[in-house]
């Protein structure tokens, strides 16, 4: 299920946190958050605009050394997705790690 959907939110994330869930997400706001650093865009704009997220009760980051990650993206996609055309890896694994370890939850 995609995160940044408001179709998802709305159906299927704020039903379920209503109802007592758990969800588990696998990268959240902060990946987004992360991404846009590093792209270029200035950290109080992306404050404001991703500012409506729920803020999760936990965070967990776990550090993959970027060969690692650059070896299971080939191994799942068979190449590296630059342009952004499917869903997953967009950017060059590692290059967003110094800034998401600066992203505040």
């Amino acid at each position: 299920m995609q995160l940044t959907s408001p179709t998802n939110w709305k159906k299927r994330i704020i039903p379920a946190l209503k109802a007592g869930f758990v969800v588990l997400a696998d990268r959240y706001i902060y990946t987004l958050i992360a991404r846009e650093l590093v792209r270029g865009l200035e950290e109080e704009w992306l404050e404001n605009i991703f500012g409506i997220a729920i803020v999760p009760d936990a965070v967990f980051y776990l550090d993959v050394p970027p060969e690692e990650l650059l070896q299971r993206t080939l191994a799942k996609y068979t190449a590296l997705d630059l342009l952004g055309k499917r869903n997953g890896p967009r950017d060059f694994p590692g290059t967003s790690t110094p800034v998401f370890l600066n992203t505040k939850p």
